[in-house]
């Protein structure tokens, strides 16, 4: 844009007087103890040798205070020094107990801070002994002046880094505090290539970095043009080294230039509407570090270079910022998204001096979930947004400093674990990196986060997201942490599905991650999806479809109940409305043993329901009896000691509903190109198992169904063995190492085991322990031990005779020998109480001489069917060595050719019976696989390879016609996330005559994010960049009026948004989401599937299947657009067919929970069958018959009324080949 330049540059203050004819024009602001007074006196008596008077002295004054009065030597660091520490709020200085270091110093200008014309000479030292050496070092420097004079200094720049500042050998395994400072290492958010040299000339004093500084600035034009999150410390860095005398006046133009010209940009103080929306609007991070590169752009310009239009940007970013300072709403759930949205807050906060983040606790309350996220490894837990880099370190050490507590400090430091665990150093993903905030308080474990921890959820988020959820109720997570060591248990379910309306994780209620032992089990990672396309089947839950069909989960779980006791912890959590009907989660934690966790689901109306208990686990993973485990550690591996977590299952059937015996589903995920693997690298393989036990049961209105799972990890150094069986009504036997009966809200809360009678929520019971949730009676052999006016929490030991009690509120307790007691809130402990007698404990004793029982094998009533069917005729595998990842057949019977793309990069001609005519060997996986004619004559293969060349060969000899190179282009490149590993892969052909002229084009999606044209002989037409995701579903949609068809481009995998681009015959993009889904912008969903219906030439249907944070099929008239239904999936549509039977046929649908389904376009379904496991291919075998590959290996035909007709067993190419020629 248009920017009236600056043409002279600013006066820079060079000169700082201290003495004008024997008279003090400066002061001194020092720590108040004897030691910086004596440093004082040591300044002063050298200012009185050169000819001027003494310096007032001044302790605990801000520059506030002193600056508008003089110029001001500041003596001390952030630590002792409230001069010091305001300027390092501002960003004016780094000095603390980390820099400049053990022994060293700086003595340094900064030139008129505030505006006031004043300046101030930093005498800075991480410790005494630097300050010491930093005062010697000016007292040096002043030389004695005749009378009359000033006694003065100029421009100082002298830095002495302590030794513990030193780079090790191995510089990637720098720490954190000194990573941003080491060449070559990883770019932090917040900075880029111009603004991290400036840093690193301020910090090292190094002249080579201020010279590479002011050459990247010319050469990048990064100080005008770096986004809003790569542009904040622009101007912070250039106010610290602007007067440095490396710069030339023409330098300092040139920056003052950039930085007015980003200041009036889109990404700065140009793009305040970014920040509308009023003060009750969530927090958003985009638009926050727009409006921090506003401010920081702004404020360097309004001291320097006064405007008038410098103040309403200003206003315009007070008032974004300051409405929510005394919230902790993040606008993002997602693990970074925590962080990084109170990142921005405090960049704001600390700037204009408002601590209203802290005085209003949310500081304190950002910073517990921040926590929340933390695991023992020094790790941030995978949800959502994440990578290795990825954890809060600087935000805890800031954190720590403001609220003076060292547990958050021991937080920050946990990071370090990361390296020495996994060999992860890298810390990029923070905006604010740099300053140590490094004082006088040391890292201690935290005492306030171990147990069961409930972090609480702004209100700001509930009226946001579920205004009907009651705000007692809300959570965000609730952790379950035995310690802050690395070997402790650690647990974290999450309360809210989060993310910003274009970033829709479906997590609420999920477990994102199990750590014990020092190795990560359990996790919620999803690079099957790559976190654009995460719904609720992604993660560790209970998924639900009804008749293959399932609404939006809720936002919200609520909380019914927690406990934290001595021996166990447990959480009761809520899903209302849930998949037509509700979901009930119990986790009871046997602290230092095992975990158990209950599902119930209540179905809300009559359907077949399809249930399965979704598990994510790292390791090598084997089913057996009862259940299935994973080990991690081992052969293979770096860590020789094997750890294994071991799960036993359990149905649930309440209220005389059907059983299942929750036969396991598994497959797994590679996330060998996922840099998150790293995380795991030392113990477990770049695999992630995905287990799901699952019930198939038809339901009515009001049955209650579920399952338990008991996991634990057990390993030779300790062995451990436990096992589980269902009791009916909630209620669970726990045998092996510490046999407990556990029960879970049965016959009107009321337990009765034996000698033992409770009334409560939750019961756990061992032979020698009780302890109970909503406890209102305990009795023992027809003794009362404990009775209460209100529900507690309580924990008794019958052989020690003590009782311990958690009370959220005051209650009146009668207790066994104790009497009637008047007990306040919080934790009560108890001793001298009654224990159990022998007979007692005898009769105890056998309830639980019980062995635990597998139940025989159930078959699901509604999967019979398919089970029963008819075994297919036996198929012969026509490619035995070859994975085939593309199948193009051609012609019918014995004549039929069939064309194949290998995942070792050849394509294959062969006959039906897998008997090749020719090869032709790429250098990539084929994917797509196509045959068209060209205007040269004869049949032409077109197979896109991942070498990122588009091949097309004779159709009859296989010989290479032309290859055409596809591009990673510069738009495209900046977003490698949305690439496939920064290369243009050929993942979708399409050849038709797109532009009338009576000859074929052929157009290709690619991994690029690009969507090309080119012409018959492989020579480019055009291309069109497609934000955000790769164009793989391809469609020729011809037009109602005649004319050559547009091309519709659909965004799948790696995926922002589920919109379909439409282009015209030169290219042009005519729309980027045709076929509109009604959700505005990002919506982590993709398009996996397309089909059309042209039966009816004036009625044309499309039929669009979406997969991702939102499953559906959506039905389109073609010619005016307009929707005609839509049929929610609640898992992945892996494809979808038009029938050919009848007038008015319907589309077949296949989703990953196993369903296939008929559906008509105003979204009625008018059948479903469920299959076994998870469908991943659907095609047509007849005009009325339809196949169906599952995950298992087996195949299903089924006819137009969804009878199964056949099953067998084969790959899918060979199962197709068999079912579709005749």
């Amino acid at each position: 844009m248009p920017v009236d330049r600056i043409t002279q540059v600013k006066d820079l203050h060079l000169t700082t007087a201290f003495c004008w004819d024997g008279r003090p024009r400066a002061v001194l602001a020092i720590p108040d103890n004897d030691v910086h007074r004596a440093l004082a006196a040591e300044i002063n008596a050298r200012v009185r040798k050169c000819g001027g008077g003494d310096l007032p002295v001044f302790v605990n004054k801000t520059p506030e205070e002193l600056l508008p009065r003089g110029n001001v030597i500041a003596l001390g660091n952030l630590a002792d020094n409230l001069f010091i520490e305001k300027l390092y709020f501002r960003w004016l200085c780094f000095t603390d107990r980390w820099y400049p270091g053990k022994g060293g110093y700086e003595v340094r200008s900064i030139h008129n801070p505030l505006g006031t014309g004043t300046n101030v000479i930093l005498l800075g030292g991480s410790d005494t002994a630097g300050e010491a050496a930093a005062v010697k070092k000016f007292c040096s420097l002043l030389e004695p002046i005749p009378a009359g004079a000033a006694l003065s200094i100029g421009w100082l720049l002298d830095v002495r880094l302590g030794e513990n500042l030193k780079p090790p050998a191995d510089k990637n395994q720098a720490p954190p505090l000194l990573r941003l400072f080491v060449d070559g290492l990883e770019m932090p958010l917040g900075y880029n290539e111009a603004s991290r040299l400036g840093l690193m000339y301020y910090y090292s004093g190094e002249p080579r970095y201020a010279r590479a500084f002011i050459d990247a600035a010319r050469r990048t034009h990064l100080m005008a043009q770096a986004d809003h999150y790569h542009a904040h410390h622009n101007a912070l860095v250039w106010d610290l080294i602007e007067e440095s005398p490396l710069f030339t006046d023409d330098d300092r133009l040139f920056v003052a230039n950039e930085i007015l010209e980003h200041a009036l940009g889109g990404e700065s103080g140009g793009g305040m509407k970014a920040l509308a929306g009023g003060p009750n609007a969530m927090f958003d991070r985009h638009a926050g570090f727009i409006g921090l590169s506003a401010l920081t752009d702004i404020r360097y310009l309004a001291r320097d270079y006064p405007r008038p239009e410098w103040q309403p940007i200003l206003s315009a970013v007070d008032s974004y910022f300051q409405p929510r300072l005394g919230s902790y709403a993040s606008g993002s759930d997602l693990a970074r998204g925590t962080y990084t949205y109170l990142e921005a807050l405090l960049v704001y906060s600390l700037l204009t001096g408002n601590d209203k983040i802290v005085t209003s606790g949310a500081l304190r309350a950002w910073a517990d979930r921040c926590a929340a996220m933390c695991d023992p490894m020094g790790l941030l837990v995978p949800s959502g947004q994440y990578d290795e880099m990825s954890y809060p370190y600087f935000t805890f050490r800031k954190a720590a400093f403001l609220l003076k507590d060292p547990g958050l400090l021991y937080l920050a430091e946990m990071r370090r674990r990361a390296g020495e665990s996994q060999d992860v150093y890298e810390l990029g993903m923070e905006f604010e990196q740099g300053q140590a905030f490094a004082g006088d308080i040391d890292p201690r474990p935290p005492n306030n986060m171990t147990g069961v921890r409930v972090v609480p959820l702004d209100d700001r988020e509930r009226r946001e997201f579920d205004p009907r959820m009651p705000p007692e109720k809300a959570f965000a997570k609730i952790t379950f942490r035995s310690g802050f060591d690395a070997d402790g248990q650690f647990l974290v379910l999450d309360g809210i599905w989060g993310g910003p309306a274009g970033k829709p994780i479906q997590d609420a209620n999920a477990i994102l991650q199990y750590s014990e032992g020092g190795r990560t089990f359990l996790v919620d990672v999803d690079p099957e999806t790559q976190n654009r396309r995460s719904s609720y089947v992604n993660h560790n839950v209970l998924s639900v479809t009804r008749d293959g069909q399932a609404p939006v989960p809720p936002r919200l779980a609520s909380l019914e109940s927690a406990a934290d006791l001595p021996s166990i912890g447990f959480a009761h959590t809520r899903l209302d409305p849930y998949m037509d009907g509700s979901w009930d989660r119990h986790i009871l934690w046997r602290k230092g043993r095992y975990f158990l966790v209950a599902d119930s689901f209540r179905a809300g109306r009559d359907g077949v329901f399809a249930l399965e208990s979704q598990w994510r686990l790292l390791g090598r993973a084997a089913l057996s009896e009862g259940g299935f485990s994973s080990t991690s550690g081992g052969p293979g591996t770096a860590e020789p000691f094997e750890r294994t977590i071991v799960f036993k299952f359990a149905a649930d059937a309440r209220n005389g509903g059907p059983r299942s015996s929750w036969p396991v589903r598994s497959s797994q995920i590679d996330i060998s190109s996922d840099s998150v693997r790293r995380q795991y690298a030392r113990d477990a393989d770049p695999v992630i198992n995905r287990l799901r036990p699952t019930a198939v049961l038809k339901l009515k209105e009001g049955d209650r169904t579920g399952i338990a799972a008991l996991f634990f990890v057990t390993s030779k150094s300790k062995p451990r063995s436990h096992s589980i069986a269902a009791a009916g009504h909630g209620a669970f036997l726990i045998a092996g190492d510490e046999p407990a009966w556990l029960s879970m809200g049965g016959e009107e809360g009321r337990f009765e085991r034996g000698p033992l009678t409770a009334e409560a929520g939750v019961v756990w019971a061992t032979k020698s322990v009780v302890a109970g949730q909503g406890l209102a009676r305990l009795e023992l052999d027809g003794q009362v031990l404990l009775r209460s006016d209100i529900p507690v929490d309580a924990e008794w030991d019958l052989v020690k005779g003590e009782c311990v009690l958690s009370l959220d509120r005051p209650a009146v307790v009668e207790v066994a020998s104790r009497g009637v007691l008047k007990l306040g809130r919080g934790k009560q402990q108890l001793s001298g109480l009654p224990v159990i007698s022998e007979a007692a404990a005898r009769r105890l004793s056998r309830i639980f001489d019980q062995d635990v029982l597998t139940p025989g094998q159930i078959v699901d009533e509604p999967i019979r069917p398919a089970l029963s069917a008819p075994a297919a005729a036996a198929v012969k595998e026509p490619w035995p060595e070859a994975a085939v990842q593309a199948l193009k057949i051609i012609g019918a019977g014995e004549n039929a050719q069939v064309l194949v793309g290998c995942e070792d990069g050849r394509i294959i001609r062969s006959d039906r019976r897998g008997r090749t005519k020719w090869e032709f060997q790429t250098n990539g996986p084929v994917h797509v696989a196509e045959i068209t004619s060209l205007p040269s004559g004869g049949q032409v293969v077109l197979a896109g390879s991942d070498d990122e060349f588009l091949y097309a060969l004779d159709f009859e000899t296989g010989k290479k016609l032309w290859a055409h190179r596809a591009e990673v282009y510069p738009e495209t490149k900046i977003y490698p996330w949305w690439t496939l590993d920064g290369q243009a892969k050929v993942r979708s052909v399409l050849a038709a005559d797109f532009n009338g002229d009576g000859k074929t084009e052929i157009a290709l999606g690619t991994g690029g994010m690009q969507v090309e044209m080119v012409d018959s002989g492989g020579m480019l037409k055009w291309r069109q960049s497609v934000r955000y995701g790769l164009p793989v579903r391809l469609l020729a949609l011809r037009s109602s009026s005649g004319g050559p068809p547009a091309l519709l481009a659909g965004l799948d995998f790696l995926s922002s948004q589920a919109g379909l681009f439409r282009f015209g015959r030169d290219g042009a993009l005519e729309t980027p989401d045709a076929f509109p889904s009604g959700r505005q912008g990002w919506d982590y969903t993709g398009i996996s599937a397309l089909a059309v219906l042209d039966k009816n030439p004036e009625r044309p249907l499309l039929a669009v299947a979406r997969s991702g944070a939102f499953n559906e099929v959506e039905f389109y008239d073609i010619s005016s657009g307009r929707s005609l239904g839509k049929t929610g999936t609640g898992d992945t549509v892996s494809g979808i067919v038009w029938s050919d039977a009848g007038k008015d046929p319907p589309a077949v649908a296949a989703t990953g929970a196993g369903w296939v389904m008929a559906l008509r376009p105003d979204g009625r379904v008018v059948w479903s069958v469920p299959l076994p496991d998870a469908v991943v291919r659907l095609w047509k075998t007849d005009d009325e018959t339809v196949a169906a590959w599952c995950r298992s290996g087996d195949y299903f035909i089924l006819d137009a009324s969804g009878r199964v007709r056949a099953r067998g067993r084969a790959s899918w190419a060979a199962a197709m080949v068999a079912t579709s020629i005749n």
